[in-house]
């Protein structure tokens, strides 16, 4: 019976709703991990706005929306940390000062987020997986 649908869906040039969802979404993640910085917020919108009517899609946008946003502060805080830290180099912001200061806790704080983010994409992937089934 599963081949015999199979058969059907390729020969009518269509598949099942779940798995084109989940393909939309594989080109979405792709999208945002593929963008720069400043394009990263647009893309996470399109990602988040995408439309599912499966539960499993559903779970999987959900999933990697999830780790988009957290990768998204992620790489706009360690943005911010090298820009303080060739302000120091260049001189524009002293070793002293309390932003300077507080870099090495940002940096912490960063590092929590990219291993969190991380750990989200592995959710992500393992939830288009099954979409995808």
């Amino acid at each position: 019976m599963r081949v015999g649908l199979s058969l059907w869906f390729l020969v009518l040039g269509c598949e099942p709703r779940q798995r084109s969802e989940a393909k939309a979404i594989v080109s979405a993640l792709e999208r945002y991990e593929a963008a720069s910085a400043n394009e990263k917020s647009s893309e996470l919108g399109r990602l988040s706005s995408m439309r599912c009517t499966e539960p499993a899609t559903c779970e999987a946008r959900d999933s990697c929306v999830a780790f988009a946003r957290t990768n998204m502060v992620a790489v706009q805080a360690l943005d911010g940390v090298k820009i303080r830290m060739r302000d120091i180099e260049s001189g524009l912001l002293a070793k002293d000062d309390p932003i300077a200061i507080a870099l090495p806790t940002r940096l912490t704080f960063v590092e929590a987020l990219l291993h969190r983010s991380e750990a989200e994409l592995l959710q992500c992937k393992e939830a288009v997986n099954r979409a995808l089934r």
